[in-house]
């Protein structure tokens, strides 16, 4: 009996633990709100073609933040509507280093707002609430003037 309640405790425990770490996981970007296109030159091409603005996301599979940011914003309904005015281009710093270069990225979420030129580029860095993406998307858009 004394070994049964050690087992039914531990079993508590991590099952606490299980539920406490998974609870704040976001969907797959795929699986989002947003559709991404995840190589920058066809984001652009797109752009051009369509006469969009672009948003670029910098994000990594293993930052918090990033997770954070997709559940918490671009889950959004009003951020997800607002993002069909722009070619969203998500990149994983991981895997294409030279974009954070030419960038300048220095830590991730880092989020871009261009014109399909390049010529005129808004840099959107941390975490933010729905509120402030909306806010700043549509600043974009004005500034775009697109």
């Amino acid at each position: 009996m004394k070994y049964f309640i050690h087992i039914v405790i531990i079993l508590i425990v991590v099952g606490s633990l299980w539920f406490v770490l998974h609870k704040n996981e976001a969907p797959s970007y795929s699986e989002g709100k947003i559709k991404w296109i995840f190589h920058f030159k066809d984001g652009l091409e797109i752009a051009k073609i369509n006469q969009k603005p672009v948003l670029v996301f910098f994000t990594a599979s293993w930052c918090y933040w990033c997770r954070k940011l997709n559940n918490d914003v671009f889950m959004n309904d009003d951020v997800a509507h607002l993002a069909n005015s722009f070619v969203n281009i998500l990149i994983d710093v991981d895997s294409q280093p030279d974009l954070i270069k030419i960038f300048g990225v220095r830590g991730v979420p880092d989020i871009y707002f261009m014109d399909f030129s390049r010529k005129k580029i808004i840099q959107y860095n941390g975490n933010r609430t729905a509120e402030d993406m909306v806010h700043q998307m549509r600043s974009s858009l004005k500034s775009f003037d697109l």
